[in-house]
């Protein structure tokens, strides 16, 4: 069996918010809607991953929510990381 490792970075972040750390900075709208974009891609290419490790910011958490909503993955693969 071949296993594959799958990089993806956190959908497009909002600059332009009151969050006081970067680690704070939410999606932007354009993010919002590309999370959902990529995880109708993966779901559409059988890319259905086994494990995932997330940040916990919570640019990275809105995407992967974003993304579970069209994976629906078994919450028990996914591992938030500080």
């Amino acid at each position: 069996m071949t296993r594959e490792l799958i990089v993806l970075r956190h959908a497009k972040s909002d600059w332009d918010t009151k969050a006081a750390h970067d680690f704070d900075r939410p999606l932007a709208k354009r993010g919002l809607k590309a999370a959902k974009k990529i995880g109708r891609w993966m779901h559409r290419h059988d890319v259905i991953p086994d494990y995932v490790l997330v940040s916990t910011a919570k640019r990275a958490q809105q995407t992967i929510k974003r993304m579970d909503k069209v994976l629906d993955l078994d919450s028990k693969i996914v591992h938030p990381e500080p």
